[in-house]
């Protein structure tokens, strides 16, 4: 079975019911796949619905129901000392700059943990690799 790894932005289209990629990223839930999310875009998900933009929309405390649905439903990576060397390598190879960084910690867990593909909606934030696959499942 495939491992498929959503970032931040598939969370946050598929829980705002009024985004554009909104039915697209719901779709991706019913995939016959395993589904991983890594600790990071479960922070970047709070970070962003509880911004401005969506403080008019949602509640914090939908935000924090929204988590708990996302921690039910899909496998959640945290970094490990592994993911530090993996990071190094991707920075040495890549030299990301600013907020890439992130990104390639996002890169580093799912090759750590094996993932087969990324799903986002911003494919030129990741380097294509022979690991896995970047791809947008909103297209």
């Amino acid at each position: 079975m495939q491992k498929i790894l959503l970032d931040s932005n598939i969370l946050i289209y598929a829980f705002d019911k009024s985004a554009e990629f909104h039915s697209q990223s719901i779709k991706v839930f019913g995939q016959i796949a395993e589904l991983y999310t890594t600790q990071s875009n479960l922070y970047e998900f709070y970070r962003i619905m509880t911004s401005k933009p969506f403080q008019k929309k949602v509640s914090p405390g939908d935000v924090i129901g929204g988590l708990q649905f996302y921690k039910k439903c899909l496998q959640i990576i945290y970094p490990t000392t592994i993911t530090d060397i993996v990071l190094a390598d991707l920075i040495n190879q890549y030299q990301p700059k600013s907020a890439q960084i992130w990104d390639f910690l996002v890169l580093a867990q799912s090759m750590e943990n094996s993932i087969d593909i990324i799903y986002t909606k911003n494919t030129k934030h990741f380097p294509q690799n022979q690991l896995l696959k970047i791809v947008d499942p909103t297209i």
